[in-house]
């Protein structure tokens, strides 16, 4: 019974956090409009990995420090991969 516990725990935890995690797309989506739907699609399959939104996959920063958010990482990866001499 205490495995059965800890994974409803496990399982309550995770759906608290993919939902936390839907509401921050919500309020993504609503202030990025001019996301394409192919940004969208990538920003989804982000999230059901178990990502985060205000993390990304090239593991790019912003001058701050900070961890871009992804579409912002996604255009810049984009961006230095079409004017690499702008990056280096």
């Amino acid at each position: 019974m205490t495995v059965m516990r800890i994974e409803n725990a496990l399982d309550m935890e995770l759906r608290n956090l993919l939902r936390a995690e839907l509401q921050t797309l919500q309020k993504y989506q609503e202030m990025f409009d001019n996301m394409t739907t192919g940004e969208k699609d990538k920003l989804r399959g982000w999230l059901a990995n178990g990502n985060s939104v205000n993390s990304n996959p090239h593991l790019l920063y912003a001058e701050n420090g900070c961890p871009m958010d992804f579409i912002d990482a996604s255009r810049t990866a984009e961006d230095m991969a079409t004017n690499p001499e702008d990056y280096f």
